[in-house]
């Protein structure tokens, strides 16, 4: 891969620890260097030093060229994939991943019948139910799904985080697992908050990888399911969500689903190293 988009290991180290955000230790895997090497380029980092740059003095030669650009959000990509199959995929069976959606249904003016030959169509303005469903999944098993009539807010996730927790704990009773989220600006503003307060473990998604969140896909599948069926009210749709949800996470459909995103990220770094 780095040969493809000629990228040198310093400027590899850089996007991980600096982008990623990613320990020194899981670096050093990750290029196969020896670790002390990397978290003596940590420390020149940190210090402000461009370590790709070399000293005077060194008896080294400068590079001949300026590094060449690289796609760092496709990097990025890359080594997340990497991370998640380390260790047989420890990572994507022990991580929860968590997501919104919107739920939005128009039910149709409704039709009476005067008669027989004189159809009449009542005067109604059709009916708008929207609803804002929360939830997270796991090999193991999923938290309950929380609805809502209000969008998405820092207030209302924290609420849904501190309400389905101990569900999570629930399914790792050894207290290991992780919690995914999305680069968006409201998961942003809560990491401090999720890791300080809720001493979750986080692991984060990068960018324009909606194919690697495994939840969007049954997200798609619920809405497939309430679409189809006349649902007159907004009652009638909040517990058709809740059945569809708990049918479609099911620990025999959860763990065929996380066996598929195991084989996913495989495909996705053989597609693009």
């Amino acid at each position: 891969m780095s040969d493809k988009y000629g990228i040198d290991e310093k400027t590899r180290f850089l996007v991980l620890l600096l982008d990623a955000q990613l320990p020194s230790s899981v670096i050093a895997k990750i290029i196969r260097r020896p670790e002390w090497t990397v978290s003596r380029w940590e420390l020149r980092t940190r210090r402000g030093e461009d370590i790709r740059i070399r000293k005077k003095g060194s008896g080294l030669r400068k590079p001949k060229s300026e590094v060449v650009p690289v796609d760092k959000e496709k990097l990025l990509q890359i080594e997340f994939c990497k991370q998640m199959l380390c260790d047989g995929g420890k990572l994507i069976f022990h991580t929860f991943f968590s997501g919104e959606t919107k739920i939005e249904l128009t039910n149709s003016p409704s039709k009476v019948w005067n008669v027989p030959i004189e159809t009449i169509r009542k005067n109604v303005v059709p009916e708008t139910i929207k609803l804002n469903c929360w939830g997270a999944i796991s090999a193991r098993g999923a938290t309950s799904l929380q609805i809502s009539e209000r969008s998405m807010s820092s207030e209302l996730f924290r609420k849904a985080i501190e309400n389905h927790k101990k569900e999570m704990e629930k399914l790792y009773p050894d207290g290991e697992f992780y919690f995914l989220q999305e680069k968006i600006p409201l998961n942003k503003v809560n990491e401090e908050w999720l890791v300080n307060e809720q001493n979750l473990n986080l692991v984060k998604l990068p960018k324009q990888t909606a194919e690697l969140n495994v939840i969007d896909s049954l997200w798609a599948t619920l809405k497939e399911r309430v679409s189809g069926d006349v649902l007159p009210n907004e009652k009638e749709l909040k517990s058709k969500l809740l059945s569809n949800w708990e049918q479609l996470t099911k620990p025999e459909r959860l763990k065929a689903l996380f066996e598929g995103l195991y084989r996913r990220y495989m495909d996705f770094i053989a597609k693009e190293s």
